[in-house]
């Protein structure tokens, strides 16, 4: 697309529709499940640290960082459903929607066979990649195949979830998250009570693992009546077409699993398990928020697709104007307190068990991570209107830059977990803070200067004054315990509402907001 369209600095909601009323509900169940995901990430990553050490925590760190590839075997064609589905249900095409699912479960059927093969090899190769120390080396080799078989049930199984979303079921999907978050933590803190150490800690996960999979099946065959997997619906004439589409998802995925798993496998293989947990801890900050944003966009994608097939290119432009307005509003306040206040968040958050340049590291981390998560709105509706090449393969050439700068700066430059977080950092600062926004803007239809009237700016004039008052705060306030900081950041989070809903937010926006709250009020009465 070329056109480019301009649209008004304060764009308005799509608050007359129903859809409407449907993209605000699915973004506040996908942003209210984040405080649930975050308050127990904030929880389990001390207590885990603290209870297993440093060298079991890396390792566990590891088998996570490696089999997070496992999925991508899935070849990013859960992006190809969750893009077919709302199609083809808008059209009434159900047999379609079969042919779609039963297609590429088989297809997950034959890939889990071959990541078998890929979990038996790094069962033998772990312990020797990764200089696991002598009384850890069965025990991991037992973590690997546990989780290892946990993902590849999540694999065979994830279709379904690409019909849940598909439908904009976001509810059922996100209610899940949370049932899944809280029985892992659950299980977790039994296992490790017990004394269960690293293994019963990877069985506990995995087995909720796979039952939340168990679930998310059920919930589809009841969100879809007619819905029926089985071989005679089977197409394999559809791969083609949905590889070409989800191609463009696999790369960018692949993208920022180099960027948030391979950069921590690097440690790995440079250092030791001990220092991958020292280069985690500070990086489980930052990929907090990059997921509390992700979970503020991520139902743009199909709301997206619906709107394009009845040619709402407008409300399209509209749709991306706020949610990279909203990304933007939540980034920013964030990068600023891992700047300034990173070795106290690290101090009162994991206590003595961190032994890294953790404040130094979130620094590094803090700018790029702006500017990423602000392109994540971008993202989810390019993605949206099935024209996501460039973008994944831009993330993709970043994260590879990446590794090899990271790789460079800690091995002949002596500069260990600092000169793998510059090296991450630097392809994220050109990629996303110049190349991918001029990307979504082309193809949505806007320009650059109106993306950055209506969105960035409403955006950074709403911080303004929360990062004045944490620059204030790092100056002024002493910061000498955990209730100090807890107390000084709640005075930040109440002026950044404020701030939010008085300089970022136009007239609709408020009337939208106000009215679905009352709603939900209502309901809840």
């Amino acid at each position: 697309m070329e056109s480019t369209s301009r649209l008004s600095p304060d764009p308005l909601t799509l608050r007359t529709t129903g859809k409407g009323r449907r993209l605000v509900s699915n973004t506040a169940i996908n942003v209210l499940q984040s405080p649930t995901a975050l308050l127990i990430q904030l929880f389990l990553t001390p207590y885990i640290l603290g209870t297993l050490g440093r060298s079991a925590y890396g390792i566990w760190t590891l088998t996570a960082s490696v089999l997070s590839y496992l999925p991508q075997l899935q070849a990013g064609l859960n992006s190809s459903v969750n893009y077919q589905v709302p199609r083809r249900h808008h059209d009434g095409d159900l047999a379609g929607i079969n042919s779609v699912v039963s297609t590429i479960f088989a297809f997950y059927v034959a890939m889990a066979a071959a990541g078998a093969g890929v979990i038996a090899l790094v069962v033998w190769k772990f312990p020797v990649w990764f200089s696991v120390p002598d009384d850890l080396v069965a025990v991991s080799r037992i973590v690997i195949a546990l989780v290892g078989v946990a993902t590849l049930v999540t694999l065979v199984t994830s279709v379904f979830s690409g019909v849940l979303t598909g439908l904009q079921r976001y509810d059922i999907t996100a209610g899940s998250r949370v049932g899944f978050l809280l029985a892992r933590a659950t299980a977790i803190v039994l296992s490790l009570s017990l004394g269960a150490g690293l293994v019963g800690l990877a069985s506990a996960a995995g087995a909720v693992q796979v039952l939340t999979a168990v679930w998310v099946v059920y919930a589809a065959y009841k969100v879809l009546p007619g819905l029926r997997v089985g071989r005679s619906a089977v197409d394999f004439a559809l791969l083609p077409g949905m590889l070409l589409y989800s191609t463009s998802t696999l790369m960018y995925t692949s993208g920022q699993l180099l960027v948030s798993q391979a950069s921590k496998v690097l440690v790995g293989l440079l250092l030791t398990p001990a220092d991958v947990a020292d280069f985690a801890v500070p990086f489980v900050l930052v990929s907090m928020v990059g997921n509390f944003v992700f979970a503020m966009t991520v139902a743009t994608k199909p709301m997206t697709t619906l709107l394009r097939a009845e040619e709402e290119e407008d409300k399209i432009r509209r749709l991306y104007f706020l949610s990279t307005k909203y990304a933007v509003l939540v980034a920013l306040p964030a990068a600023a307190s891992f700047l300034l206040f990173g070795d106290e968040i690290l101090g009162a958050w994991v206590g003595r068990s961190y032994h890294g340049p953790g404040g130094l590291l979130l620094a590094i981390l803090a700018i790029p991570q702006l500017l990423r998560v602000s392109q994540l709105a971008g993202y989810s509706v390019v993605t949206g209107l099935g024209e996501h090449r460039y973008f994944g393969l831009s993330v993709l050439i970043q994260a590879v830059s990446g590794l090899v700068l990271a790789f460079v700066l800690a091995r002949y430059f002596g500069l260990g977990l600092v000169g793998v977080a510059i090296g991450i950092s630097v392809p994220e600062l050109i990629g996303s803070g110049f190349f991918i926004p001029r990307y979504c803007c082309r193809v949505i239809g806007v320009r650059v200067g109106d993306m950055i009237r209506g969105s960035v700016v409403p955006a950074m004039t709403a911080s303004i004054p929360v990062v004045l008052y944490l620059v204030a705060a790092r100056f002024r306030i002493p910061i000498d315990s955990r209730t100090s900081l807890i107390s000084m950041f709640g005075g930040a989070l109440a002026i950044w509402g404020v701030s939010a809903w008085l300089l970022a937010l136009g007239r609709g926006e408020k009337e939208l907001v106000s009215r679905r709250g009352a709603e939900i009020f209502s309901s809840g009465r």
